[in-house]
C-alpha cells in the first residue's frame, strides 16, 4: 500500500510508532509500552532504517509520529501511566532520528512528534505533563525531569547527535518535538478551538521552545453547518 500511496500517487505517508510491537509489548498485545526500552530503540531504528532505504530522500520530509490517541487509555495506552509514555517517546524519537543519521542525513531536517491525541473532551487536552517533559526548561509534577534515553548508559554511542546536543545543553533535559498532533472528529469550530488551545497550553509551558512548533491534525472529519 505504501508503494501505491507514495510512488504511484505521490502522497506523503505518515509513519506512526503507536506502541510496542508484537512480542516486545509487555503482554504481547497492542497499546502498551515495551518490556525493554533498549530493544524498542533497536527495533524502531531498524524499521525506520528500512523505510529510509526503501523510499530514500523523500522520507526526510515525512512527519514521523509517536503514539496514537494515548489519552483514550482503555484502548490505545491500556492502563499505563504517563511517565511510561514519556519514556517511550524519548527512546522512540531518538531511534528515529538516529536511523536518519546512520543513513547520512542531518536529523535536524527530520520532523518527529505526536501525540495524536483523541481529544474527545474538546478543549480539555491532556498535554501539560508531556509537554513539560519534552521542554528543556519547564518543570511540572507528573513530568519526567530528564530525557530517559539520554540518561540510559546502555545507549551510549547509539543515540542521535540531535538528542545529544539538546540534552547536553540543558543538563539532560528535553526531547526533540517538532509538531503536536490532535485528532479533530468534530464540528469545524470545535476542531479549530482544540488546535488553538493546544498551542496556548504549549506556550504557557515554554514560550521559547514551543514558539514555532506547529499544531496539526492528521485525522479529521469536520462537520459544518450553514
Amino acid at each position: 500500500e505504501w508503494d501505491l500511496l507514495h510512488r504511484r500517487y505521490g502522497l506523503t505517508p505518515i509513519p506512526r510508532f503507536a506502541d510496542a510491537p508484537g512480542d516486545l509489548s509487555i503482554d504481547g498485545s497492542f497499546g502498551t509500552t515495551a518490556k525493554s526500552l533498549v530493544q524498542l530503540h533497536e527495533v524502531t531504528r531498524a524499521i525506520t532504517g528500512h523505510l529510509i532505504e526503501r523510499y530514500g530522500e523523500p522520507t526526510v520530509d515525512w512527519p514521523w509520529v509517536v503514539f496514537n490517541e494515548p489519552d483514550l487509555m482503555s484502548h490505545y495506552w491500556r492502563g499505563r501511566d504517563w511517565l511510561e509514555l514519556q519514556r517511550f517517546y524519548d527512546y522512540t524519537s531518538d531511534a528515529i532520528l538516529r536511523a536518519f543519521e546512520d543513513h547520512g542525513y542531518d536529523a535536524r531536517r527530520v520532523r518527529v512528534g505526536g501525540l495524536e491525541l483523541g481529544a474527545i473532551g474538546g478543549e480539555h487536552l491532556r498535554l501539560h505533563d508531556f509537554l513539560a517533559h519534552v521542554s528543556p526548561r519547564a518543570t511540572r509534577e507528573g513530568a519526567l525531569e530528564k530525557n530517559a534515553a539520554f540518561a540510559d548508559p546502555r545507549l551510549d554511542g547509539k543515540r542521535s547527535a540531535r538528542v545529544e546536543s539538546l540534552c547536553r545543553a540543558h543538563d539532560g533535559r528535553g526531547a526533540c518535538f517538532d509538531f503536536l498532533s490532535i485528532h479533530t472528529y468534530n464540528h469545524a469550530e470545535m476542531a479549530a478551538r482544540k488546535l488553538i488551545r493546544a498551542k496556548e497550553i504549549a506556550l504557557e509551558i515554554d514560550p521559547i521552545f514551543f514558539e514555532r512548533m506547529p499544531v496539526v491534525s492528521h485525522e479529521t472529519c469536520l462537520l459544518y453547518t450553514s
